[in-house]
């Protein structure tokens, strides 16, 4: 094959700015950092280190006193489910009618005062709902507790009865 120089030239401009878009990345030096200056103050401020679940020192949110134990949300959804006279499957699934939707909503608000799931953590186990439905339903009961007296008492007897559960089981969890 006979090439022309006007087809060699065209092929080393080619490479040319091949090699100009394909370069090879540059090396990096890895460079000590330098020791910070030191503060002209003393810090005085407390490092404050989160207690995660699970950790001995940890407080769920408005545990009962002398409780160390919390129920998981599907035992508190079965004892929500059995005082109020309706089937599991009724709190989780997609059923909107007043009757049910209330109902989880106490069982959102029971899950909250007595265990240490997030939002997103109960809306799961209730079903796959978004954590602003457990915002709002917590929210709901919670306002209804301040109007009325009936379901505020209400509302404690339900306290109570999980808080006997949980008596129960931190019993059979120390012996």
């Amino acid at each position: 094959m006979i090439v022309t120089q006007t087809q060699r030239k065209l092929h080393e401009d080619h490479l040319a700015r091949r090699a100009q878009f394909f370069k090879p990345a540059p090396r990096l030096k890895l460079v000590p950092k330098a020791d910070p200056p030191p503060a002209s103050k003393p810090v005085t401020a407390l490092k404050i280190r989160p207690v995660l679940p699970g950790h001995p020192a940890f407080i769920g949110p408005l545990r009962p006193a002398g409780v160390s134990r919390v129920l998981p949300v599907n035992v508190i959804m079965r004892l929500v489910a059995q005082t109020y006279a309706v089937e599991i499957a009724d709190l989780i699934g997609p059923r909107g009618k007043k009757k049910i939707s209330g109902i989880r909503q106490i069982g959102y608000w029971v899950a909250r005062q007595r265990s240490n799931y997030s939002l997103p953590d109960i809306g799961r186990r209730f079903g796959g709902r978004d954590h602003t439905s457990v915002m709002y339903g917590v929210r709901k009961v919670e306002a209804r507790i301040q109007t009325d007296r009936e379901f505020a008492a209400e509302m404690g007897t339900m306290l109570s009865i999980v808080d006997a559960r949980i008596g129960n089981l931190t019993a059979v969890g120390a012996s």
